[in-house]
């Protein structure tokens, strides 16, 4: 075995608790450094990285008989084209069984990407700060393609009234109109719904997810949220948040297809390739109000 040669594990295992002893508790009592600490520091963080299961890319920073985890790489933006989920928000790393504190990042639109595990929420359009001057629409819906905003991607100009309908123009970073996204007013029991005309394609309605399909769908569908809400009155208080509280589920369909899901206005799956992202990103700025 040559000097350069990994230390075996039972050597670490009884080498590591006497240099602990040694450079941390040595010291503390006697109120004098040790002679040669500098030089064992290095040595026991050596022996540490030939323990069994650390891999290169795991080892952990020591210093002083501390461990930091070695920091996670950047979360890489993906490009919005791309896109067949997002939500829109801050969260860049969520919660997870491994990752016990989210981290958060730019306000953007993300995409998830990753395992149960590692997940990550990384970021394909940015939403404008509200620093910045000479904006054609409101910061709030406004995206960028990148980080620094500077390459406009669309906007949301302000929202006509139309006959009784609130419509909102979806431009692209050119000022080209994309498609519109329409608000109809709430015709009792049922609440309000959406459209989109995007050029060259058919409309797209937006309505409850229950309300959705034939005849016989919307009846079941119908039946089993009337049971539902009969339960949550049954077991719950009246101080409980009602059904106003949660987030509506919409199915947006072109006909008998199904284009689009949203659940409330921040978490959104697209269903067909034809739909432009910009339209499904403009929605959930707007939001379901």
């Amino acid at each position: 075995m040559t000097a350069r040669s990994r230390i075996s594990p039972e050597v670490s295992i009884v080498t590591l608790p006497f240099l602990g002893v040694v450079t941390g508790i040595t010291p503390v009592f006697s109120r004098k450094p040790i002679f040669g600490c500098i030089g064992l520091v290095p040595t026991r963080s050596r022996l540490e990285s030939s323990l069994p299961g650390r891999s290169s890319d795991q080892e952990a920073v020591v210093a002083f008989g501390r461990t930091r985890k070695a920091d996670e790489p950047p979360v890489e933006p993906v490009a919005w084209t791309e896109v067949w989920e997002f939500v829109v928000g801050r969260v860049e790393r969520p919660e997870t069984p491994k990752r016990k504190k989210a981290t958060t990042g730019a306000h953007a639109v993300r995409v998830p990407r990753g395992g149960k595990l590692d997940k990550v929420l990384a970021p394909c359009a940015y939403v404008a700060s509200g620093q910045l001057q000479g904006l054609p629409a409101a910061p709030g819906l406004t995206l960028f393609e990148d980080a620094a905003q500077q390459r406009l991607l669309c906007y949301v100009a302000a929202p006509q009234e139309v006959d009784g309908e609130r419509h909102h123009v979806v431009h692209d970073g050119r000022g080209q109109v994309i498609g519109t996204i329409k608000r109809i007013p709430p015709k009792r029991p049922f609440r309000h719904t959406w459209r989109i005309e995007q050029p060259g394609y058919p409309e797209i309605m937006g309505r409850n997810e229950w309300a959705s399909g034939g005849v016989k769908d919307i009846a079941g569908r119908a039946a089993e949220r009337l049971l539902h809400e009969a339960l949550d009155g049954l077991f719950s208080s009246p101080g409980d948040s009602d059904q106003g509280g949660r987030p509506r589920s919409l199915e947006w369909r072109s006909g008998e297809e199904i284009v689009m899901t949203s659940e409330g206005s921040a978490q959104v799956r697209i269903r067909k390739e034809w739909l432009d992202r910009r339209l499904a990103f403009a929605f959930a700025l707007i939001g379901d109000v």
